[in-house]
């Protein structure tokens, strides 16, 4: 995140879905959507399937 708030160039997001403590991926997809809406956002997790998150529009999903 701070990455992309610096300004800095970048052509994907790719995410796990489980960060951990504090965010998850889901709600980082969301703010980065938010903040740019053309960058592809790729969603990954060996834990959670497809149907338990609701992707950003034009997102992808690598699931377990």
């Amino acid at each position: 995140m701070r990455y992309l708030l610096s300004g800095a160039e970048a052509d994907v997001l790719f995410t796990d879905i489980d960060l951990g403590e504090g965010m998850d991926g889901v709600q980082l997809a969301q703010l980065v959507h938010e903040m740019r809406p053309r960058l592809a956002i790729v969603y990954a997790s060996g834990q959670r399937g497809l149907g338990q998150f609701t992707p950003v529009p034009g997102s992808a999903s690598i699931l377990k």
